[in-house]
């Protein structure tokens, strides 16, 4: 084991950008004899840390970090398979499908809220209508972050597709404008659905209003 960390400590000094052949060679078969004997021996890892010197461990920390950025570098240069219009629209189904949830929920509790509020202290206290739409607004948005995963989970358990994009495709613009998409016309069709109260909700007369305020 000392020669194996003898062997390490010349690989990482001699530094790993740029090495002759015959030297990166080494450097290469040096580290196939650690990995055999981390592979082998479970007590190597605990040896080697003891027996590596400071200076060889931040060369090979840097040697590590040296290796990742290159590896990100070569990630990112690849070029990129653009999405299907399938999976676009799947991307933007279920981005939106949530949304549908979310603004319904708003929308059915703000009116249903405001009107209560509306014909209760309206009458009592004299508060506009848009007074008590407001009060309905913050009950409905404190209700949303309780439904919010609820509304989520619902949405899992419809089964739909993954879009099965990888993580630089989600970065595309087009991408970005399905999920956009697919979440404007899911909040709008959403609220548009919690509009439904008002076909059975009845409004305080304007009398009263007026009457109250005189």
């Amino acid at each position: 084991m000392l020669d194996v960390c003898r062997g390490v400590s010349r690989a990482a000094n001699r530094g790993f950008n740029k090495l002759p052949p015959a030297a990166s060679a080494d450097n290469a078969a040096v580290l196939r004899e650690v990995k055999a004997a981390l592979v082998t021996n479970p007590e190597a890892l605990k040896q080697l840390s003891a027996l590596l010197s400071p200076s060889t461990t931040r060369n090979l920390s840097r040697a590590l970090t040296s290796m990742r950025k290159s590896q990100q570098t070569t990630e990112f240069a690849a070029p990129v398979t653009l999405p299907t219009t399938q999976e676009l629209k799947l991307v933007a189904l279920r981005t939106g499908l949530p949304f549908i949830g979310f603004g319904f929920v708003d929308n059915f509790i703000m009116i249903v809220a405001g009107d209560y509020i509306d014909l209760t202290l309206g009458v009592s206290l004299g508060i506009s209508s848009m007074a008590a739409a407001g009060i309905g607004n913050t009950i409905a948005d404190i209700a949303g972050l309780g439904f919010g995963n609820v509304i989520e989970n619902c949405c899992v358990r419809l089964g739909l597709p993954n879009s099965s994009l990888t993580s630089k495709q989600m970065l595309l613009k087009s991408t970005r404008i399905a999920k956009v998409s697919g979440s404007i016309i899911g909040v709008t069709v959403g609220c548009l659905l919690g509009l439904a109260p008002l076909m059975f909700l009845q409004t305080r007369p304007k009398e009263t209003s007026k009457s109250v305020i005189d």
